[in-house]
């Protein structure tokens, strides 16, 4: 199996508290933000990212995040935008409040993470006032990944976060149903629609600053593994859950660690994914993988109570 890691660069440290105002520190870079994806490179003749651009010069055209849509305010209120960093590294991923002390995310986002800068109720993070937005620094003992993450095989990719105070709850900042922990443990309807949302790259040198979106269908097990197992000699696992790339729609430009999410049965919004890996191209309707957190619920849950 093949992976390739986006570049890391640094990016701008927040530090906000609700309702107060703070600058950016001068020196760390917002301009030049990569986010830490995971994509597995095809083997099947020409490289997905080559006929990626490929289309793009003959189409005249770039990708949005996701070939999603922009976020209004409080719309995604349990979304994290997370800065890790190891010392003299730094790194973006996303992540989901699912409670006012914990924030669910990536492992291979967590993992050697000295630090981790959270920001809750965020839309544009450029912005330097937004009201009810809160950004909390939390330290490398805060982070549990899970013990048998591994990159070579990017199993049981999911971590928690633990915050250093609970958060106030907002419309702004609220928190998100878990499967088995905070709702009824109850499967992914693969058959239905899921939301995924994050900030992420807008090209393959632009980053957007404003929260994106898209709606993606779901898409079976069976049929994800055997076009990972065709494209890319990677084994899809009972632990993990997929979307369709139907019309473009993916996360291979967004955010890994960031919450893949259903409208559940009695209408309450459940996380059922977390973004882990995918191909590199959003053109040629590749599935994205993620973790399924109803699998892992036996895990999580009890940290919950942490």
């Amino acid at each position: 199996m093949f992976l390739r890691l986006v570049t890391i660069s640094c990016f701008g440290l927040l530090a906000v508290q609700v309702g107060k105002i703070a600058s950016f520190p001068l020196d760390l870079n917002l301009n030049n933000v990569t986010s830490k994806n995971i994509f597995l490179k095809s083997h099947a003749g020409l490289d997905f990212k080559q006929r990626e651009d490929a289309i793009h010069r003959r189409l005249g055209i770039t990708l949005n995040i996701v070939n999603g849509q922009t976020a209004s305010r409080g719309q995604f209120c349990y979304q994290a935008y997370m800065q890790f960093s190891n010392g003299w590294n730094y790194w973006a991923c996303g992540g989901s409040l699912i409670s006012p002390t914990t924030v669910l995310t990536a492992a291979h986002c967590a993992k050697g993470a000295r630090s981790a800068n959270v920001v809750l109720g965020g839309l544009d993070l450029r912005q330097r006032k937004e009201t009810g937005r809160i950004v909390l620094t939390v330290p490398g003992s805060g982070m549990m990944v899970h013990e048998n993450y591994n990159d070579n095989d990017v199993y049981n990719d999911i971590a928690v976060v633990k915050l250093p105070r609970p958060v106030t709850l907002n419309q702004y900042v609220c928190t998100v149903k878990v499967p088995g922990c905070t709702s009824p443990s109850t499967r992914p309807n693969t058959q239905g629609s899921f939301t995924i949302s994050g900030w992420g790259k807008t090209s393959d040198s632009t980053t957007t600053w404003r929260l994106m979106y898209a709606n993606v269908p779901g898409e079976s097990l069976s049929e994800c593994a055997s076009f990972y197992r065709d494209n890319a000699d990677y084994r899809v696992i009972d632990s993990q859950l997929c979307t369709s790339g139907s019309g473009g729609k993916s996360t291979c430009s967004g955010d890994s660690g960031g919450p893949l999410v259903q409208v559940d049965i009695d209408g309450s919004i459940v996380q059922r994914g977390i973004v882990s890996l995918g191909l590199s191209s959003c053109e040629v309707n590749a599935p994205s993988v993620y973790t399924d957190v109803n699998y892992f619920s036996p895990w999580l849950c009890p940290k919950l109570l942490k």
